[in-house]
């Protein structure tokens, strides 16, 4: 039926399309035009009984007594014999014909659809959220200014080749494993080495598409990137339409160094915050003292922008994820703030969503207070490893992204649960932090960000048309351990002076 519909549509949709792109003057041009919606007015006739025709002869069962009832006893030739052409004047109605008319006659080839599962979901997701309710978009120049915080402490930052190539009992590497998973990324990896002539740079490129692909700093740090990269070109296209506009790391692994001073050198917008333990002598003893350091990358190594000495060892005074935001949040500038976690994703279409999300601080919901913190949906990307990963995924899924909701709308009773959340920087930095980091009773450090703002008059919400990635736990013991931490959490909650 619908290639039938498709055939009687060709003709009359170009007529209007010509009809309401050709139209100049009214006035000089007003028996042509009368002649035309004559002329259109046969066209939709036709159109209409040859639909009637298909929908009485092919669709409905005993169609044909339709026509045999007492309110129908007309001929054929005689419906649509009043039909009004005014709405063709209508801008905002032809524009919706001439989606119909697209919709009814274009006929999308299945060699235009992406066959990798991954692609075919993100584009999914991104057509379908820009139906969605976000706020419009400002321009760039009137973006509320933010800051993405990432805590890092001993996780892999880019796999190296010995951890790639090398087996475990079973005689499975790293990287043998990530191709059986992905075999159409891995066969369009070699496509595109041999396309740029590449091979040279084989090893590096290797090492890096592996790592992309796993729960790693190099994978986390690209995400976050794309935030600049859809900003630099969000603001290059208005200004085109507008016509406007080493020594410091003495005490970490050499490799994981280099790794990492290779991510600033590639990024020029990111920014390394670290501890650094240094020996004085005074009064003839030696003593240890402790600076937050924030570093940049130069032209070959990288470059320190500022030294603030602490009271102590942070890490060690308090519970390590917490104590290492703290640490690193004075360096931070903008009045919104997105914490992330060290092993999630994010997405280059996603990015460009971002000055729609922040104008969500600006807005009031249902006359409440203006957010404070901005809940972000998660995707969980390792949901392919194993059937224990795939569990987990759908757990995490269950929670991060159908409880939140709940919790939001209509109960308003969500806190802060995670990481991608986007916090008002302003808001919490001059009401005691993001994280509470005592050791023990804070080891769901995040719950506590919740708890602080809702105290202090703050509004929690949750949106629905951005995601970001995140990756969970894929072992029995990790998930187990995973259980634990989240268990016991829970019950250090209950003895904080929080919850009373």
């Amino acid at each position: 039926m619908l290639g039938m519909l498709r055939s009687r549509f060709q003709s009359v949709p170009v007529a209007f399309s010509q009809r309401f792109w050709t139209r100049r003057d009214r006035k000089t041009k007003q028996e042509k035009s009368r002649s035309e919606d004559s002329q259109l007015e046969s066209q939709i006739v036709n159109v209409l009984q040859d639909i009637v025709e298909i929908i009485i002869q092919d669709v409905m069962v005993d169609g044909h007594l339709f026509l045999q009832t007492p309110q129908h006893h007309f001929k054929s030739g005689q419906r649509f014999v009043n039909i009004d052409t005014s709405f063709t004047h209508n801008r905002a109605v032809m524009e919706k014909v001439i989606r119909l008319h697209l919709l009814l006659t274009v006929k999308e080839s299945a060699t235009n659809v992406p066959q990798n599962i991954e692609a075919h979901r993100r584009i999914t997701f991104f057509a379908n959220s820009l139906f969605m309710n976000m706020p419009k978009a400002p321009k760039v120049r009137d973006l509320l200014s933010f800051s993405v915080l990432t805590p890092y402490f001993k996780d892999d930052v880019l796999y190296s080749d010995e951890e790639l190539n090398k087996e475990n009992e079973d005689g499975i590497s790293i990287l043998f494993y990530l191709t059986k998973i992905y075999p159409d990324e891995w066969a369009n990896f070699h496509e595109r080495l041999k396309s740029e002539d590449l091979e040279e740079d084989k090893e590096e490129l290797m090492r890096q598409w592996a790592s992309y692909r796993g729960q790693t700093l190099y994978r986390t740090v690209r995400g976050m990137m794309y935030y600049w990269k859809a900003l630099i070109l969000q603001c290059f296209i208005e200004s085109v339409g507008d016509n406007a506009l080493s020594e410091g790391y003495r005490t970490i692994d050499r490799s994981c160094y280099n790794n990492i001073l290779n991510l600033m050198l590639t990024n020029p917008a990111l920014r390394v915050a670290y501890i650094d333990e240094t020996e004085q002598t005074k009064d003839g003893n030696s003593q240890k003292v402790y600076y937050s350091v924030l570093v940049k990358g130069g032209d070959k190594y990288d470059e320190e922008i500022y030294r603030i000495k602490l009271l102590g060892p942070p890490t060690e005074i308090g519970e390590g994820k917490p104590e290492n935001q703290n640490h690193a949040i004075v360096f931070t500038r903008g009045e919104a703030l997105q914490t992330v976690d060290m092993n999630q994703d994010n997405y280059y279409e996603e990015a460009f969503k971002m000055r729609n999300v922040l104008e969500e601080f600006r807005n009031r919901r249902s006359g409440r207070r203006k957010p404070t913190i901005l809940g972000i949906r998660e995707h969980i990307f390792t949901g392919s490893v194993s059937s224990l990963a795939w569990f987990m995924s759908n757990q995490e899924t269950s929670f991060v992204t159908i409880g939140q909701r709940i919790l939001a709308n209509p109960l308003r009773v969500r806190f802060h649960y995670g990481h991608p959340d986007i916090f008002d920087r302003i808001f919490h930095i001059t009401r005691g932090g993001l994280s509470k980091a005592s050791k023990v009773i804070n080891l769901s450090e995040d719950i506590f960000a919740g708890f602080n703002s809702t105290l202090r008059q703050g509004f929690i919400t949750h949106l629905e048309y951005i995601q970001l990635g995140k990756g969970r736990d894929v072992g029995m013991n990790q998930i187990s351990l995973f259980e634990a931490k989240v268990t016991n959490g829970n019950g250090e909650q209950s003895l904080s002076q929080d919850v009373y």
